[in-house]
């Protein structure tokens, strides 16, 4: 029986490694919805990461910048003081509030994974996009995302009576 060959692991793609799911007419990013940040922390530690794929389609830290740029004008939304959920979807407006703590957590710790990874995060692939939107500001939001790594942002919403956390959430 031969030998698995160890220099090819973790040379598969983003995109391969999803294609396991069987997802027609999908995007990336909803197959990453399907999949989940914990396993797909797991096909990071695994070998996947933004040299895996040469285009945008795959680039996953351009998915987590757009996810990161979502979840924070939405908790900042929330958090506004003209935010006023009618009081029938005032369970509802709590459960999306800690949703979006909990994924801008995953999102910022998949990007700590990447950019810390070996090979880093995949510029050429990142100013192509950005060379084609030029009001994307990517390079700004990798900024804010790196403050948020060393200083967790800390979100309240009046409306919904949540509080930010003193901890790191």
């Amino acid at each position: 029986m031969p030998k698995k060959d160890s220099t090819k692991a973790g040379r598969s793609s983003l995109k391969d490694n999803l294609a396991k799911l069987t997802a027609p007419n999908h995007s990336l990013s909803d197959l990453i919805d399907l999949v989940g940040y914990p396993k797909l922390i797991r096909m990071i530690d695994d070998g996947v990461d933004d040299f895996n794929s040469a285009n945008q389609d795959c680039c996953l830290s351009l998915i987590m910048a757009a996810r990161y740029m979502g979840i924070i004008s939405a908790l900042e939304t929330m958090q506004d003081q003209h935010f006023q959920p009618a009081p029938r979807f005032l369970k509802k407006y709590q459960l999306i509030h800690g949703n979006l703590k909990q994924d801008l957590k995953h999102v910022l710790d998949i990007y700590k994974k990447l950019k810390t990874g070996p090979k880093g995060i995949n510029w050429p692939v990142l100013n192509a996009y950005e060379a084609q939107h030029p009001s994307a500001n990517l390079t700004e939001q990798f900024q804010k995302m790196d403050v948020h790594l060393i200083h967790r942002p800390r979100f309240s919403c009046p409306a919904l009576m949540a509080k930010a956390k003193e901890k790191n959430a």
